[in-house]
């Protein structure tokens, strides 16, 4: 009886902070809409030049590319994880769109909120594209940059900088089955989303011919490339 009260009381809490955030965004209050925003989303297995490509990006002044935003994939970890409640959240009036909408509207805010105006604004997080079809649903206006990066470089720069905990020397081989998937699902979805929206870089190309790679992000977007 009590783990039922307690199920309950959680999905009224769950019902009432996206239902404000949802009409928040319906009435207008909150001026950032999705639909209309045209962010630059970069992401991709860790070290795989992701940092490398906001900073270049951020040189170019119609564009604005913030540091990490890690709030992003703890919201997108959750919004997947509500997927397993959809039942017991439907009965409360939560539907998989206002949801969506909800989710959206405070990435949205966040990346408006984090830094200065500009007319291009972009948003950097690695973990993010493993939610690389989620983003592009909730974002139908958003363009997407894929970083790929040779898996044995990749995996011996996250080890040097400790950045994963299951990354170790003495686990190599199943770090490297790690990022095959990873990379793997990241490519499906990015064809998926099309070619159009979004754009696989390598590393290794960006590193040689920067000006090239970034021309193509920028014609992606239509910005010019100066």
């Amino acid at each position: 009886m009590l783990l039922g009260i307690n199920i309950f009381n959680r999905i009224n809490s769950i019902k009432y902070q996206f239902q404000v955030l949802y009409e928040l965004q319906k009435n207008n209050i909150n001026q950032y809409d999705p639909n209309d925003s045209s962010f630059i989303f970069i992401g991709g297995h860790q070290s795989t030049g992701t940092g490398l490509m906001r900073i270049l990006l951020d040189i170019h002044p119609l564009v604005r590319c913030g540091p990490e935003p890690v709030v992003t994939r703890e919201l997108l970890r959750y919004r997947r994880h509500l997927e397993t409640m959809s039942d017991l959240l439907s009965q409360s009036g939560i539907t998989e769109n206002v949801l969506d909408d909800a989710s959206a509207a405070f990435i949205a805010t966040v990346i408006q909120e984090m830094g200065p105006k500009a007319p291009r604004l972009c948003h950097k997080d690695p973990s993010s594209f493993i939610y690389l079809e989620e983003l592009a649903d909730m974002f139908p206006k958003a363009k997407f940059i894929h970083m790929i990066r040779d898996g044995r470089a990749a995996i011996a720069s996250t080890i040097h900088r400790g950045i994963h905990p299951f990354y170790t020397l003495e686990n190599i081989s199943t770090a490297i089955l790690s990022w095959e998937r990873t990379t793997s699902q990241m490519l499906e979805d990015c064809q998926y989303i099309g070619i159009f929206r979004c754009l696989s870089i390598r590393y290794e190309c960006l590193i040689l011919n920067p000006r090239e790679e970034i021309k193509k992000v920028l014609d992606m977007k239509q910005v010019q490339f100066k």
